[in-house]
């Protein structure tokens, strides 16, 4: 089985919601291979059930079918995937999760 170590560096965001700030959220992805890593993220609203915004395979974004494709965008740089949340407001408060693990890629 191969390991995945994944590292969220922030475990604590506060910004104001004033509709004009942007967010950008750090998963850092090690593996022992240098397989192409799938990182899903997840956000969870206070009392809420989690649910998935996006997945990013071979650095592209894969949308949720409810996302709001104008308030989250994604990005990928070396072992790095970033969530941005952009012109943040308090209904964006929530807990946000990456995630990894093996599986089909995505097919359109």
């Amino acid at each position: 089985h191969q390991r995945v170590f994944l590292k969220q560096p922030h475990l604590s965001f506060t910004k104001f919601g004033n509709g004009l700030t942007t967010v950008r959220l750090k998963c850092q992805v090690k593996r022992d291979s240098s397989d192409s890593s799938i990182v899903h993220w997840y956000m969870q609203k206070p009392n809420k059930e989690i649910k998935r915004i996006l997945h990013i395979a071979d650095a592209k974004p894969y949308y949720d079918d409810d996302t709001d494709k104008t308030k989250f965008d994604s990005d990928k740089n070396s072992d790095t995937y970033t969530l941005v949340i952009q012109r943040i407001t308090a209904n964006q408060a929530a807990t946000y999760y990456c995630a990894n693990w093996d599986g089909d890629r995505h097919t359109d």
